[in-house]
């Protein structure tokens, strides 16, 4: 190349970073003059993206949480100054609408083309937004059928990628894996996914707590495990609140382990998952994972969501794609431990129903696409930068 390409991505929590560094490694070995920078977490850091703004913490959920990250709204406009000034040739911006919206708009404005990964779900039922996007974003890669049918009967130029997630998540053998976890055949193991965000764990670690011992008063032969998000080991307030927990059951006489790794080899041999709504839920989906799906957000928000009619027929990712209930999902007041244990306890005791779960989810994930996600996202790249393939 005669100048060197400039791509800047935006991805605004811990799951963009992920799921996009796995393209841009690829187009990086593959183009190695190409210069990378953006916003993004430290799976973006590993692979050489010279990240302005750090944004592992920035997950936010609900209108009142996403009113206290007002430093954003200067960051954005910062950020849309360096986009003025830097001129990259392409701009990736990884789902989180509030602030990758205004970057699109802003590189609209500057002549500058835009690819929009995980493109906003909710926006399919919002004209005005729809419109919004469609107007400001030059290409988008959808990582869901319905998601794609939406975008194009809007007038996007869109392109059904399907999800990296089925790129990136290892398939093994459950038997073995369970030996290599040192679990037995016989053991009955739950996981247990409070999320990734601070706001998740604040408000949810002590509802997981409760409702395990009420799971236990009642059942005590279950394994449990509790799974720390990677993006927590840096964040020492986060690790000590599930260490915290962790070992308040361990003395309550619950067998549970804390683990910070083997995440994706710990679902394949999982029986059950309790989830705090997110991206958590669709892993656990693409591997069959029977699951209780469970969210809250402060009574302000909620209060907020009521009035201007922002409360959404389904939270779960599952369900969205099923178009129906698939899933059980417990919100704000019926989100207690009461609820959540008597529905786990049910479906321990139900191998039809697990079963029948199982058979739903793997329905619900032939909505992902199929694997070659990463690959198609990169031609997409390098069509837009105008490089030899």
């Amino acid at each position: 190349m005669d100048n060197k390409k400039k791509i800047f991505v935006s991805a605004g929590e811990y799951s963009g970073s992920m799921y996009v560094s796995g393209v841009l490694k690829s187009v990086k070995q593959n183009y190695p003059d190409l210069i990378l920078e953006g916003i993004g977490g430290t799976e973006l850091k590993k692979i050489g993206v010279n990240t302005i703004y750090n944004s592992d913490d920035w997950g936010s959920i609900g209108i009142v949480e996403a009113l206290k990250r007002w430093k954003l709204i200067w960051i954005n406009l910062k950020v849309q100054k360096y986009l003025e000034e830097s001129k990259p040739d392409l701009i990736i911006l990884v789902d989180y609408p509030g602030f990758n919206m205004h970057l699109a708009r802003k590189a609209k404005k500057l002549g500058i083309p835009s690819i929009y990964v995980f493109p906003p779900r909710k926006f399919c039922v919002d004209a005005s937004r729809l419109t919004d996007a469609v107007n400001n974003i030059k290409r988008v890669a959808a990582e869901f059928q319905p998601t794609f049918d939406c975008y194009k009967e809007a007038g996007a130029c869109v392109d059904f990628v399907g999800h990296p997630m089925l790129d990136l998540l290892p398939v093994g053998d459950p038997q073995a894996l369970r030996q290599d976890l040192g679990f037995q055949k016989k053991d009955f193991i739950i996981l247990l996914m409070p999320g990734s965000r601070a706001q998740e764990i604040n408000l949810l670690l002590p509802l997981y707590e409760e409702t395990v011992q009420k799971i236990y008063q009642n059942k005590k032969n279950l394994k449990f495990v509790l799974l720390g998000a990677n993006n927590f080991e840096s964040q020492e307030n986060m690790k000590s609140e599930l260490e915290s927990i962790h070992s308040n059951l361990k003395k309550y006489g619950v067998d549970i382990n804390l683990s910070w790794e083997n995440r994706f080899n710990l679902m394949q041999v999982a029986d059950l998952a309790l989830v705090t709504s997110g991206t958590a839920t669709m892993e656990l989906t693409v591997y069959g994972v029977p699951m209780v799906i469970c969210y809250k957000v402060s009574k302000l928000t909620e209060v907020l969501a009521v009035f201007f009619n922002k409360l959404p027929k389904y939270i779960g990712l599952p369900n969205l794609l099923a178009n129906e209930m698939i899933i059980s999902e417990f919100i704000q007041e019926e989100a207690n431990s009461e609820n959540l244990s008597k529905e786990i306890l049910k479906l321990v005791d139900d191998d039809k129903k697990r079963a029948q779960l199982k058979k739903q989810l793997l329905e619900v994930k032939e909505k992902m696409g199929s694997k070659g996600a990463l690959a198609r996202i990169e031609t997409m790249i390098v069509e837009e930068l105008g490089l030899k393939s």
